[in-house]
């Protein structure tokens, strides 16, 4: 039962993939529960080889017969030996191919969780791993003996009824004992578990911000409030370790005892005459195995539990409703967008980041959003993305509610440009093709198109460069380049770009407004976020949002005319600045129009630069 044999890409990201793997799990546990039955049953071996030596052996000085029984015990003992080593690797496969199977569904189901509970991180998949270990750790062997213990006690009621019911009575001693166990601990675990949780997503939150912390000396108290959840989980993993150690001594403990009543009694009955020597000595090796599997199973008493919770934990996540229904592939977009009255408001918010927000954009128009801050602007680029469910309305790209369009064939005709760039570990290249296969040449026309590819050929293997875990070895302004490529990579019919010249310089500012002319060129439907005016001379039309409400609305200059008539509808000092920002903008970027028409960048040069916009438009 190899790990990579067993389909472990076949599971879709639903409810039916697990209970796939549920299904194809019980057909092998059923298989192990068989192979730990040939264990068993080979296990036997030994107290009858005892009970053979010491009953007739001793007694009929009979060499042929010890050396004929000791090769028979040696060749079933040998076997047992194998088929436990095959049942440990099997397990072991058994526990990787669970991860294969639900690691990558796990995570996708996350992503889209992950919008919608912003606590949520990975917390599932360090779950999934505890299972893995868990599956494939000494646990399960135990348990899988479990079932043929009635065995074990079966043949010690046939050498003699009191030893069946002191052998039965251990069982149920024990068993006892770990109900005890698990009714003392269940809450306290529970508790444990989830400062458990915590405090990693508190550790996860720490290291993200470790620049902050440490240039603004917030360590001391930064890890004192950490340190006081991290004592409190460790308080309470102390107060079940003492008492599960205390429950383990107890158990070794009534084992003990129970060989001491086991020897006494088959003693007396030895003395009696109604049992012999050999069979004392198999009694005592029957009760063992017998009582090996119930010890083992308290001693992972936690993890059984553990197991249990995690269980619930997957059932629960895999039962949520898919965010994303449609399964139908939809048609390459124009880039219509149209919002119909969206709401969105969160737990806890005082009021709607949105309230009633409407407007449409036909193929190839450009959008300006700006307002002051907290005004709702993220908040509906995000909608308009379908990253963010609204409450009411909703926001359609060709009609097609985008909350709905299944990720991977949205995602190829959607550029997006975040606030915060994230770029991932890597080479450039593969950041910008989103990590997929894509020829050179449209990795390098999307870099021409965010102006970068003199920058990403400067650095040391240019596009082959590894730029480590989120990028930290390119600059600021370099990281939000990058991402403009990624955003502008695969010819998107749809582009959204948050805040874009935030961390840009002026050539890096030169270099956007010849991306969004090329957007134009090509008919792309773009939505622009930002604080800053410089490219406002550059969009068709143009968006004031204020409170989470659309105050102005429409073409640029009919919106800067409205707003000098009428400058009390918004009263943020940023917004009423826009007209005369606005209007140098237009004047600047008609210059700059012209200027680009008789000298271009040094980027358009290209011959690949040149043809871009044809290209774009085919």
């Amino acid at each position: 039962m190899r790990a990579d044999k067993m389909n472990p890409g076949g599971v879709s990201g639903n409810r039916s993939g697990l209970d796939s793997v549920t299904g194809k799990l019980k057909h092998y546990t059923m298989m192990m529960i068989v192979l730990s039955g040939a264990i068993n049953i080979l296990g036997i071996t030994l107290p009858l080889f005892t009970m053979q030596v010491f009953d007739r052996v001793l007694s009929s000085r009979n060499v042929d017969t010890l050396f004929l029984l000791a090769i028979a015990a040696g060749l079933a003992l040998v076997t047992a030996a194998l088929l436990d080593g095959i049942r440990s690797m099997a397990l072991g496969r058994l526990g990787e191919w669970i991860m294969q199977c639900l690691a990558p569904d796990v995570l996708a189901r996350s992503i889209e969780r992950r919008l919608v509970d912003g606590t949520l991180r990975t917390e599932m998949l360090r779950e999934l791993s505890q299972l893995r270990s868990f599956v494939g750790g000494p646990g399960v062997p135990a348990i899988l003996d479990i079932p043929w213990t009635p065995l074990y006690l079966l043949i010690a009621f046939l050498i003699h009824p009191w030893i069946g019911f002191l052998s039965l009575i251990g069982m149920l001693v024990l068993l006892t004992l770990a109900w005890l166990n698990q009714k003392l601990s269940h809450m306290k675990m529970r508790k444990a578990a989830a400062l458990n949780a915590q405090v990693m997503r508190d550790g996860d939150a720490i290291m993200r911000n470790a620049e902050v912390i440490d240039s603004m000396g917030m360590s001391p108290a930064v890890v004192g409030r950490w340190s006081r959840t991290l004592g409190e989980e460790v308080r309470l993993q102390d107060s079940l370790q003492c008492r599960n150690a205390a429950l383990v001594s107890v158990t070794r403990l009534t084992r003990s005892l129970l060989q001491v009543t086991l020897y006494t009694t088959a003693a007396i009955l030895v003395l009696d005459q109604q049992l012999t020597g050999g069979a004392m000595l198999a009694a005592s090796i029957i009760m063992s195995r017998l009582l090996a599997p119930m010890e083992s199973m308290f001693v992972h008493w936690r993890s059984l539990v553990l197991l249990r919770e995690i269980s619930g934990h997957l059932k629960a996540f895999f039962a949520l409703p898919d965010l994303r229904s449609t399964e139908t592939e939809l048609p390459r977009p124009l880039g219509r967008v149209s919002v119909e009255r969206v709401v969105v408001a969160i737990a806890g918010h005082p009021a709607p980041i949105l309230r009633g927000v409407s407007f449409s954009l036909e193929p190839g128009e450009h959008l300006a959003i700006v307002g002051p801050a907290a005004s709702g602007k993220t908040t509906l680029s995000r909608v308009i993305l379908g990253i963010l469910r609204a409450n009411q309305g909703a926001a359609r790209l060709d009609g097609m509610d985008v909350s709905k369009w299944r990720r991977a064939d949205l995602g190829k005709h959607i550029g997006y440009l975040p606030q915060d760039v994230e770029l991932f570990a890597g080479t450039v290249a593969e950041n910008i093709a989103r990590f997929k296969k894509y020829p050179d040449a449209e990795i390098v026309r999307a870099a021409r198109m965010a102006g970068c590819h003199q920058m990403i050929v400067s650095l040391p293997n240019g596009y082959d460069t590894e730029i480590g875990e989120g990028g930290y070895l390119l600059s600021g302004g370099q990281r939000q380049q990058v991402g403009l490529a990624r955003a502008l990579f695969g010819r998107p019919r749809l582009v959204v770009l948050d805040e874009p010249n935030s961390n840009l310089d002026a050539v890096g500012e030169q270099a956007l407004k010849q991306a969004l002319t090329w957007l134009r060129e090509s008919h792309v439907t773009a939505i622009v976020v930002t604080h800053r005016q410089a490219i406002v001379g550059q969009m068709d039309k143009l968006m004031v949002l204020q409170n989470g409400a659309i105050k102005l609305f429409g073409p640029v200059e009919e919106v800067l005319t409205k707003h000098r008539e009428k400058p009390a509808t918004v009263s943020n000092e940023t917004v009423s600045q826009l007209a005369a920002d606005a209007n140098r903008a237009i004047v600047d970027s008609r210059q700059e129009d012209g200027d680009a028409a008789t000298n271009g960048s040094s980027d358009a040069h290209d011959d690949d630069v040149e043809d871009q916009p044809k290209e774009a438009a085919a």
